[in-house]
Protein backbone atom coordinates (compact mmCIF):
# COMPACT_ATOMS: atom_id res chain seq x y z
CA UNK A 1 0.00 0.00 0.00
CA UNK A 2 0.91 3.74 -0.62
CA UNK A 3 2.78 5.75 1.58
CA UNK A 4 0.52 8.81 3.40
CA UNK A 5 3.47 11.36 2.04
CA UNK A 6 3.33 9.82 -1.03
CA UNK A 7 0.02 10.38 -1.37
CA UNK A 8 -0.47 13.66 -0.46
CA UNK A 9 2.69 14.69 -2.67
CA UNK A 10 1.54 13.27 -5.85
CA UNK A 11 -1.51 15.55 -5.25
CA UNK A 12 0.70 18.83 -4.25
CA UNK A 13 -0.40 18.85 -0.91
CA UNK A 14 2.69 19.07 0.87
CA UNK A 15 4.00 23.05 0.03
CA UNK A 16 7.00 24.08 1.79
CA UNK A 17 9.39 27.29 1.83
CA UNK A 18 6.79 29.57 2.72
CA UNK A 19 5.26 31.49 6.14
CA UNK A 20 2.30 29.68 7.30
CA UNK A 21 -0.30 30.40 10.20
CA UNK A 22 -2.04 27.11 10.75
CA UNK A 23 -5.48 26.72 12.53
CA UNK A 24 -3.58 26.28 15.84
CA UNK A 25 -2.39 29.61 15.40
CA UNK A 26 1.25 28.73 15.28
CA UNK A 27 3.65 29.94 12.62
CA UNK A 28 5.51 27.44 10.25
CA UNK A 29 7.41 27.04 6.82
CA UNK A 30 5.76 23.87 5.72
CA UNK A 31 2.11 23.25 5.34
CA UNK A 32 0.13 19.95 4.13
CA UNK A 33 -2.99 21.53 1.90
CA UNK A 34 -5.32 18.40 3.07
CA UNK A 35 -8.14 20.19 0.74
CA UNK A 36 -5.98 19.20 -1.92
CA UNK A 37 -6.66 15.58 -1.10
CA UNK A 38 -10.56 15.74 -1.44
CA UNK A 39 -11.52 16.42 -4.91
CA UNK A 40 -9.65 12.71 -5.81
CA UNK A 41 -11.95 10.58 -4.82
CA UNK A 42 -9.65 7.53 -5.60
CA UNK A 43 -7.06 8.94 -3.42
CA UNK A 44 -9.24 9.48 -0.84
CA UNK A 45 -10.62 6.07 -1.19
CA UNK A 46 -7.11 5.03 -0.37
CA UNK A 47 -6.57 7.01 2.45
CA UNK A 48 -10.31 5.89 4.04
CA UNK A 49 -9.55 2.21 3.55
CA UNK A 50 -5.62 2.34 5.52
CA UNK A 51 -7.81 4.39 8.21
CA UNK A 52 -10.08 0.84 8.40
CA UNK A 53 -7.23 -1.40 7.89
CA UNK A 54 -5.11 0.32 10.44
CA UNK A 55 -8.32 0.38 13.07
CA UNK A 56 -10.32 -2.34 12.32
CA UNK A 57 -9.20 -4.53 15.70
CA UNK A 58 -11.09 -1.52 18.35
CA UNK A 59 -14.58 -3.11 16.97
CA UNK A 60 -15.32 0.15 15.50
CA UNK A 61 -19.50 0.86 15.06
CA UNK A 62 -19.04 4.76 14.71
CA UNK A 63 -16.67 7.17 13.03
CA UNK A 64 -16.68 11.01 14.28
CA UNK A 65 -15.08 13.72 12.95
CA UNK A 66 -14.79 17.71 13.04
CA UNK A 67 -16.10 19.36 10.05
CA UNK A 68 -15.29 20.26 7.16
CA UNK A 69 -12.37 17.74 5.73
CA UNK A 70 -13.60 14.87 8.14
CA UNK A 71 -17.06 14.65 7.14
CA UNK A 72 -15.34 13.02 3.78
CA UNK A 73 -12.55 10.98 5.82
CA UNK A 74 -15.32 9.79 8.11
CA UNK A 75 -17.45 8.44 5.69
CA UNK A 76 -15.30 6.87 3.64
CA UNK A 77 -13.39 5.38 6.44
CA UNK A 78 -17.12 3.88 7.54
CA UNK A 79 -17.27 2.80 4.09
CA UNK A 80 -14.34 0.64 4.60
CA UNK A 81 -15.00 -0.52 7.84
CA UNK A 82 -18.27 -1.97 6.66
CA UNK A 83 -16.66 -3.65 4.38
CA UNK A 84 -14.62 -4.93 6.33
CA UNK A 85 -16.83 -6.12 9.26
CA UNK A 86 -19.71 -6.77 6.94
CA UNK A 87 -21.99 -4.60 9.01
CA UNK A 88 -22.63 -0.75 8.73
CA UNK A 89 -20.46 1.50 10.40
CA UNK A 90 -22.46 5.00 11.25
CA UNK A 91 -20.38 8.54 9.84
CA UNK A 92 -21.62 11.59 12.05
CA UNK A 93 -19.21 15.01 12.58
CA UNK A 94 -19.57 17.53 14.58
CA UNK A 95 -18.97 21.42 14.37
CA UNK A 96 -17.42 24.04 15.61
CA UNK A 97 -19.57 26.50 17.70
CA UNK A 98 -19.33 30.41 18.45
CA UNK A 99 -17.24 29.23 21.49
CA UNK A 100 -14.69 27.04 19.09
CA UNK A 101 -15.73 23.88 20.68
CA UNK A 102 -16.71 21.12 18.56
CA UNK A 103 -20.41 19.97 19.66
CA UNK A 104 -22.87 17.38 17.69
CA UNK A 105 -25.54 19.09 15.53
CA UNK A 106 -28.51 17.83 13.68
CA UNK A 107 -29.41 15.16 16.19
CA UNK A 108 -25.94 13.52 15.55
CA UNK A 109 -25.01 12.74 19.39
CA UNK A 110 -27.95 10.10 19.12
CA UNK A 111 -26.12 7.92 16.81
CA UNK A 112 -22.86 7.58 19.40
CA UNK A 113 -24.15 7.15 22.71
CA UNK A 114 -23.22 3.56 24.34
CA UNK A 115 -21.55 2.85 21.06
CA UNK A 116 -17.68 2.23 19.95
CA UNK A 117 -16.65 5.48 18.65
CA UNK A 118 -13.57 5.77 16.50
CA UNK A 119 -12.43 10.06 16.41
CA UNK A 120 -10.85 10.52 13.08
CA UNK A 121 -8.57 13.86 12.09
CA UNK A 122 -6.92 15.46 9.01
CA UNK A 123 -3.97 16.57 10.89
CA UNK A 124 -2.61 16.93 13.86
CA UNK A 125 -0.05 19.96 15.48
CA UNK A 126 -1.48 20.05 19.03
CA UNK A 127 -4.26 17.74 19.11
CA UNK A 128 -6.71 20.42 20.14
CA UNK A 129 -9.26 20.07 17.62
CA UNK A 130 -9.15 16.16 17.83
CA UNK A 131 -9.58 16.75 21.94
CA UNK A 132 -12.65 18.56 21.51
CA UNK A 133 -14.48 15.54 19.84
CA UNK A 134 -13.39 13.15 22.19
CA UNK A 135 -14.61 15.33 24.69
CA UNK A 136 -17.96 15.48 22.95
CA UNK A 137 -18.03 11.93 22.31
CA UNK A 138 -18.08 11.35 25.38
CA UNK A 139 -20.42 13.73 26.67
CA UNK A 140 -23.34 12.52 24.31
CA UNK A 141 -22.39 8.87 26.55
CA UNK A 142 -19.82 7.48 23.48
CA UNK A 143 -16.94 5.05 24.14
CA UNK A 144 -14.23 6.50 22.75
CA UNK A 145 -11.85 2.94 20.81
CA UNK A 146 -9.44 5.09 19.69
CA UNK A 147 -8.41 8.51 17.81
CA UNK A 148 -6.34 8.60 14.39
CA UNK A 149 -5.12 10.89 11.99
CA UNK A 150 -4.03 10.87 8.27
CA UNK A 151 -0.40 12.74 8.98
CA UNK A 152 0.72 13.66 13.06
CA UNK A 153 3.01 16.70 12.92
CA UNK A 154 3.70 16.47 16.28
CA UNK A 155 4.64 12.77 17.53
CA UNK A 156 6.57 13.94 20.19
CA UNK A 157 3.69 15.69 22.15
CA UNK A 158 0.81 14.45 20.37
CA UNK A 159 0.52 10.71 22.08
CA UNK A 160 -2.53 8.53 23.24
CA UNK A 161 -1.67 10.32 26.84
CA UNK A 162 -3.76 13.44 25.43
CA UNK A 163 -6.73 12.03 24.56
CA UNK A 164 -7.09 9.59 26.87
CA UNK A 165 -7.29 6.87 24.17
CA UNK A 166 -4.89 4.66 21.79
CA UNK A 167 -3.71 6.93 19.05
CA UNK A 168 -2.62 6.60 15.93
CA UNK A 169 -1.83 7.84 12.68
CA UNK A 170 -0.82 6.82 8.83
CA UNK A 171 1.98 8.75 9.13
CA UNK A 172 4.77 10.93 11.11
CA UNK A 173 5.85 14.13 9.17
CA UNK A 174 7.39 16.29 12.08
CA UNK A 175 6.77 20.07 11.07
CA UNK A 176 8.57 22.80 13.29
CA UNK A 177 5.96 25.33 14.06
CA UNK A 178 6.52 28.59 16.47
CA UNK A 179 4.43 30.97 18.48
CA UNK A 180 3.99 34.43 16.85
CA UNK A 181 6.62 35.79 19.36
CA UNK A 182 9.24 33.81 18.98
CA UNK A 183 8.91 33.02 14.85
CA UNK A 184 12.57 33.22 12.96
CA UNK A 185 10.35 33.67 9.76
CA UNK A 186 9.03 36.64 10.54
CA UNK A 187 12.25 38.30 12.15
CA UNK A 188 13.60 37.31 8.91
CA UNK A 189 11.07 39.34 7.36
CA UNK A 190 9.10 36.31 5.27
CA UNK A 191 5.92 37.42 4.13
CA UNK A 192 2.75 35.60 5.38
CA UNK A 193 1.01 33.25 2.97
CA UNK A 194 -2.49 34.44 3.00
CA UNK A 195 -3.81 31.41 -0.49
CA UNK A 196 -2.92 28.87 2.15
CA UNK A 197 -3.70 28.05 5.91
CA UNK A 198 -4.75 30.48 7.77
CA UNK A 199 -2.46 33.66 7.06
CA UNK A 200 -4.97 35.90 5.56
CA UNK A 201 -7.65 35.65 8.87
CA UNK A 202 -4.70 35.87 10.95
CA UNK A 203 -3.62 39.23 9.08
CA UNK A 204 -7.59 40.72 9.36
CA UNK A 205 -7.85 39.84 12.87
CA UNK A 206 -3.89 40.94 14.34
CA UNK A 207 -3.93 43.93 16.60
CA UNK A 208 -1.49 45.12 18.76
CA UNK A 209 -0.23 43.41 21.29
CA UNK A 210 0.71 44.97 24.93
CA UNK A 211 4.10 43.77 24.18
CA UNK A 212 4.22 45.31 20.74
CA UNK A 213 2.56 48.37 22.13
CA UNK A 214 5.32 48.80 24.73
CA UNK A 215 8.21 48.02 22.13
CA UNK A 216 7.00 49.89 19.51
CA UNK A 217 6.48 53.05 21.79
CA UNK A 218 2.46 53.27 21.64
CA UNK A 219 1.15 57.02 22.29
CA UNK A 220 4.66 58.54 21.48
CA UNK A 221 3.55 60.68 18.70
CA UNK A 222 5.67 60.32 15.38
CA UNK A 223 4.97 63.63 14.07
CA UNK A 224 6.93 64.98 17.52
CA UNK A 225 9.88 61.77 16.46
CA UNK A 226 10.50 63.89 13.04
CA UNK A 227 10.64 67.44 14.37
CA UNK A 228 12.87 66.46 17.17
CA UNK A 229 15.51 64.79 14.80
CA UNK A 230 14.98 67.58 12.25
CA UNK A 231 16.20 69.74 15.06
CA UNK A 232 18.82 67.63 16.88
CA UNK A 233 20.57 67.56 12.91
CA UNK A 234 19.64 70.91 11.48
CA UNK A 235 18.40 69.05 8.95
CA UNK A 236 15.08 68.56 6.73
CA UNK A 237 16.40 65.58 4.60
CA UNK A 238 15.02 61.88 3.91
CA UNK A 239 16.70 59.91 1.88
CA UNK A 240 14.99 57.36 -0.35
CA UNK A 241 15.87 53.88 -0.40
CA UNK A 242 14.56 52.71 -3.63
CA UNK A 243 17.03 50.42 -4.42
CA UNK A 244 16.40 49.34 -7.92
CA UNK A 245 18.20 45.89 -8.14
CA UNK A 246 19.63 46.35 -11.79
CA UNK A 247 21.35 49.59 -10.77
CA UNK A 248 22.74 48.28 -7.32
CA UNK A 249 26.77 47.82 -7.47
CA UNK A 250 28.14 44.48 -8.41
CA UNK A 251 30.18 43.89 -5.54
CA UNK A 252 26.98 43.72 -3.45
CA UNK A 253 25.02 41.98 -5.76
CA UNK A 254 27.59 38.96 -5.00
CA UNK A 255 26.40 39.31 -1.24
CA UNK A 256 24.09 36.57 0.03
CA UNK A 257 21.30 39.58 1.15
CA UNK A 258 22.36 42.49 -1.77
CA UNK A 259 19.74 45.26 -1.45
CA UNK A 260 19.82 45.18 2.30
CA UNK A 261 23.86 45.02 2.57
CA UNK A 262 23.70 48.08 -0.28
CA UNK A 263 20.36 50.09 2.15
CA UNK A 264 22.87 49.26 5.55
CA UNK A 265 25.72 50.85 3.34
CA UNK A 266 23.94 53.88 1.99
CA UNK A 267 22.51 54.38 5.88
CA UNK A 268 26.03 53.96 7.66
CA UNK A 269 27.17 57.05 4.49
CA UNK A 270 24.16 58.92 5.29
CA UNK A 271 22.96 58.97 8.13
CA UNK A 272 24.38 62.56 9.55
CA UNK A 273 22.69 64.27 7.33
CA UNK A 274 19.11 62.30 7.36
CA UNK A 275 16.24 63.61 9.02
CA UNK A 276 14.32 60.34 7.46
CA UNK A 277 14.84 57.35 5.23
CA UNK A 278 11.39 56.81 3.07
CA UNK A 279 11.79 52.97 1.37
CA UNK A 280 9.69 52.50 -1.78
CA UNK A 281 7.81 48.93 -1.44
CA UNK A 282 7.73 48.55 -5.35
CA UNK A 283 11.82 48.08 -5.24
CA UNK A 284 11.25 45.45 -2.76
CA UNK A 285 8.27 43.64 -4.11
CA UNK A 286 10.07 42.75 -7.35
CA UNK A 287 12.24 40.19 -5.79
CA UNK A 288 9.42 38.45 -4.18
CA UNK A 289 10.24 36.61 -0.44
CA UNK A 290 13.53 37.86 -1.09
CA UNK A 291 13.21 41.17 -1.44
CA UNK A 292 10.72 41.37 1.23
CA UNK A 293 12.78 39.54 3.90
CA UNK A 294 15.51 42.41 3.23
CA UNK A 295 13.28 45.52 3.80
CA UNK A 296 12.65 44.05 6.47
CA UNK A 297 16.11 43.41 7.77
CA UNK A 298 16.56 47.36 6.43
CA UNK A 299 13.98 48.90 8.88
CA UNK A 300 15.33 46.61 11.69
CA UNK A 301 18.73 47.71 11.01
CA UNK A 302 17.08 51.17 11.11
CA UNK A 303 15.21 50.62 13.84
CA UNK A 304 18.22 48.87 15.82
CA UNK A 305 21.31 51.42 15.19
CA UNK A 306 19.39 54.49 14.58
CA UNK A 307 16.24 54.45 16.35
CA UNK A 308 15.43 58.48 16.33
CA UNK A 309 15.36 58.88 12.58
CA UNK A 310 12.26 58.44 10.90
CA UNK A 311 10.91 56.23 8.91
CA UNK A 312 8.98 56.17 6.03
CA UNK A 313 7.32 52.64 3.94
CA UNK A 314 6.21 54.35 0.58
CA UNK A 315 3.52 52.08 -0.85
CA UNK A 316 0.92 54.14 -1.61
CA UNK A 317 -1.80 51.95 0.34
CA UNK A 318 -5.37 52.37 0.55
CA UNK A 319 -8.09 50.03 0.50
CA UNK A 320 -10.85 48.72 2.30
CA UNK A 321 -12.35 46.80 5.51
CA UNK A 322 -10.26 44.28 7.05
CA UNK A 323 -7.80 44.69 4.16
CA UNK A 324 -6.34 47.69 5.63
CA UNK A 325 -5.78 45.87 8.70
CA UNK A 326 -3.46 43.52 6.88
CA UNK A 327 -1.53 46.38 5.93
CA UNK A 328 -1.58 48.19 8.92
CA UNK A 329 -0.21 45.25 10.80
CA UNK A 330 2.23 44.65 8.15
CA UNK A 331 3.79 48.17 7.85
CA UNK A 332 3.21 49.67 11.32
CA UNK A 333 3.69 47.07 13.94
CA UNK A 334 5.77 43.70 11.82
CA UNK A 335 7.97 46.46 9.89
CA UNK A 336 7.69 49.13 12.95
CA UNK A 337 8.12 51.80 10.47
CA UNK A 338 6.92 55.32 11.83
CA UNK A 339 4.37 56.65 8.76
CA UNK A 340 3.51 55.17 5.37
CA UNK A 341 2.52 56.95 2.33
CA UNK A 342 -1.60 56.85 1.49
CA UNK A 343 -3.92 57.61 -1.50
CA UNK A 344 -6.99 59.53 -0.48
CA UNK A 345 -9.02 58.23 -3.27
CA UNK A 346 -11.33 55.91 -1.35
CA UNK A 347 -12.10 58.45 1.78
CA UNK A 348 -11.42 58.21 5.36
CA UNK A 349 -13.90 55.50 6.35
CA UNK A 350 -11.98 53.12 4.28
CA UNK A 351 -8.26 54.97 5.78
CA UNK A 352 -9.46 54.33 9.63
CA UNK A 353 -7.29 51.55 10.44
CA UNK A 354 -4.24 53.80 9.51
CA UNK A 355 -5.90 57.03 10.90
CA UNK A 356 -6.49 55.87 14.25
CA UNK A 357 -3.09 54.88 15.06
CA UNK A 358 -2.10 58.10 17.31
CA UNK A 359 1.29 56.73 17.45
CA UNK A 360 1.93 56.38 13.57
CA UNK A 361 1.79 58.82 10.56
CA UNK A 362 -0.55 58.78 7.91
CA UNK A 363 0.92 60.51 4.48
CA UNK A 364 -1.89 60.96 2.40
CA UNK A 365 -0.94 61.96 -1.18
CA UNK A 366 -2.10 65.50 -2.49
CA UNK A 367 -0.14 66.71 -5.45
CA UNK A 368 2.28 64.33 -6.21
CA UNK A 369 5.52 64.80 -8.63
CA UNK A 370 4.55 62.76 -11.85
CA UNK A 371 3.84 64.67 -14.82
CA UNK A 372 0.18 62.60 -15.49
CA UNK A 373 -0.60 64.35 -12.07
CA UNK A 374 -2.65 67.15 -13.52
CA UNK A 375 -5.42 64.43 -15.29
CA UNK A 376 -7.36 63.78 -11.82
CA UNK A 377 -5.72 65.76 -9.42
CA UNK A 378 -6.46 69.15 -11.13
CA UNK A 379 -9.99 68.29 -11.94
CA UNK A 380 -12.53 71.29 -10.98
CA UNK A 381 -14.61 70.12 -8.38
CA UNK A 382 -17.91 72.22 -6.31
CA UNK A 383 -17.08 71.97 -2.42
CA UNK A 384 -18.97 73.78 0.21
CA UNK A 385 -15.48 75.00 1.99
CA UNK A 386 -13.91 77.15 -0.76
CA UNK A 387 -18.05 77.99 -2.17
CA UNK A 388 -16.26 77.53 -5.42
CA UNK A 389 -15.11 75.33 -8.30
CA UNK A 390 -11.47 74.07 -7.10
CA UNK A 391 -9.04 71.37 -8.22
CA UNK A 392 -9.26 68.09 -6.28
CA UNK A 393 -5.99 68.69 -4.92
CA UNK A 394 -7.15 71.59 -2.83
CA UNK A 395 -10.23 69.50 -1.40
CA UNK A 396 -7.54 66.54 -0.33
CA UNK A 397 -5.39 69.24 1.68
CA UNK A 398 -8.70 70.88 3.44
CA UNK A 399 -9.96 67.63 3.94
CA UNK A 400 -7.07 66.21 5.53
CA UNK A 401 -5.97 68.89 7.59
CA UNK A 402 -9.11 69.71 9.16
CA UNK A 403 -11.09 66.70 9.09
CA UNK A 404 -9.06 63.82 8.80
CA UNK A 405 -6.19 65.04 11.24
CA UNK A 406 -7.90 64.51 14.35
CA UNK A 407 -5.22 62.52 15.95
CA UNK A 408 -2.97 65.16 15.25
CA UNK A 409 -0.83 62.24 13.03
CA UNK A 410 -1.17 62.95 9.49
CA UNK A 411 0.96 64.61 6.66
CA UNK A 412 0.33 65.24 3.03
CA UNK A 413 2.94 64.32 0.15
CA UNK A 414 3.44 67.44 -2.49
CA UNK A 415 5.57 67.54 -5.17
CA UNK A 416 8.45 69.47 -5.14
CA UNK A 417 7.84 70.32 -8.85
CA UNK A 418 4.77 72.09 -8.03
CA UNK A 419 5.75 74.98 -5.68
CA UNK A 420 2.57 77.04 -6.62
CA UNK A 421 0.07 74.42 -5.89
CA UNK A 422 2.91 74.16 -2.34
CA UNK A 423 2.32 77.59 -1.46
CA UNK A 424 -1.56 77.39 -1.89
CA UNK A 425 -1.37 74.27 -0.15
CA UNK A 426 0.72 75.57 3.15
CA UNK A 427 -2.37 78.25 3.65
CA UNK A 428 -5.03 75.49 3.59
CA UNK A 429 -3.45 73.26 5.46
CA UNK A 430 -1.95 75.39 8.31
CA UNK A 431 1.40 73.67 10.17
CA UNK A 432 0.70 70.11 8.46
CA UNK A 433 4.08 68.34 7.69
CA UNK A 434 4.66 68.08 3.81
CA UNK A 435 6.57 64.85 2.30
CA UNK A 436 8.14 66.50 -0.86
CA UNK A 437 9.62 64.41 -3.53
CA UNK A 438 10.82 65.17 -6.79
CA UNK A 439 14.09 66.74 -5.86
CA UNK A 440 17.38 65.69 -7.87
CA UNK A 441 16.73 63.50 -10.24
CA UNK A 442 13.14 64.81 -10.95
CA UNK A 443 14.65 68.32 -11.37
CA UNK A 444 12.47 70.28 -8.16
CA UNK A 445 13.63 73.51 -7.37
CA UNK A 446 14.58 73.40 -3.85
CA UNK A 447 15.00 77.31 -3.07
CA UNK A 448 10.92 77.32 -4.71
CA UNK A 449 9.98 74.95 -2.82
CA UNK A 450 11.81 75.89 0.83
CA UNK A 451 10.14 79.18 -0.06
CA UNK A 452 6.56 78.48 -0.57
CA UNK A 453 6.49 74.84 1.79
CA UNK A 454 7.99 75.44 5.39
CA UNK A 455 5.46 76.63 8.38
CA UNK A 456 5.54 78.96 10.74
CA UNK A 457 8.65 77.67 12.62
CA UNK A 458 11.21 77.17 9.77
CA UNK A 459 10.20 73.45 9.65
CA UNK A 460 7.06 71.39 8.21
CA UNK A 461 8.64 69.54 4.72
CA UNK A 462 10.43 66.19 4.51
CA UNK A 463 12.55 66.61 1.33
CA UNK A 464 13.24 63.33 -0.15
CA UNK A 465 15.68 62.74 -2.81
CA UNK A 466 16.23 58.90 -3.20
CA UNK A 467 18.23 58.59 -7.11
CA UNK A 468 20.24 61.50 -7.05
CA UNK A 469 21.64 60.47 -3.74
CA UNK A 470 21.67 56.47 -3.49
CA UNK A 471 22.84 56.14 -6.86
CA UNK A 472 25.90 58.64 -7.13
CA UNK A 473 29.54 58.41 -6.92
CA UNK A 474 29.78 59.31 -3.33
CA UNK A 475 26.55 59.23 -1.38
CA UNK A 476 27.76 60.83 1.66
CA UNK A 477 28.84 63.85 -0.05
CA UNK A 478 25.41 64.16 -1.80
CA UNK A 479 23.50 63.87 1.38
CA UNK A 480 25.83 66.41 2.59
CA UNK A 481 25.35 68.79 -0.32
CA UNK A 482 21.54 68.53 -0.18
CA UNK A 483 21.81 68.88 3.38
CA UNK A 484 23.70 71.91 3.45
CA UNK A 485 21.58 73.39 1.09
CA UNK A 486 18.60 73.07 2.77
CA UNK A 487 19.74 74.64 6.13
CA UNK A 488 20.65 78.00 3.94
CA UNK A 489 16.63 77.84 3.65
CA UNK A 490 15.53 76.50 6.57
CA UNK A 491 13.49 79.41 8.78
CA UNK A 492 13.87 81.64 5.75
CA UNK A 493 10.06 82.15 5.22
Amino acid sequence: MQDIVNILKSVSAIITDSHFVGTSGLHMSTYINKDALFPHVLQVELVSEMFAIKNKHLAVEVVAAPTIGGIILAQGTASALSRLYKKEVLAVFTEKNSEGNQVFTRGNDKYVKNKNVLVLEDLTTTGNSAKKVVENVRNAGGNVVGVSVMINKNPTDVTSEIFGAPFSSLGDMPVETYDEKDCPLCKKGVPINTKFGHGKKFLENLSPTPLLIKERGQGVRCIDKYNKRAKKINSLLCVGLDPDFEKIPAKFKSLPYPQFEFNKWIIDEVHNFAAAIKCNTAFYEARGNEGIQELKMTMDYLNEKYPDIFTIIDAKRADIGNTNNGYVSFIFDWLNADAITLHPYLGEEALEPFLRRKDKVSIILCKTSNPGASEIQDLNVKHSVFNKEVPLWQVVAEKVSNMWNKNNNCMLVVGATYPEEMKEIRKIAGEITILVPGIGAQGGDLQAVMKAGLNKEGQGLIINSSRGIIFSKNPKEEAKKLCEEIRKYMGSR
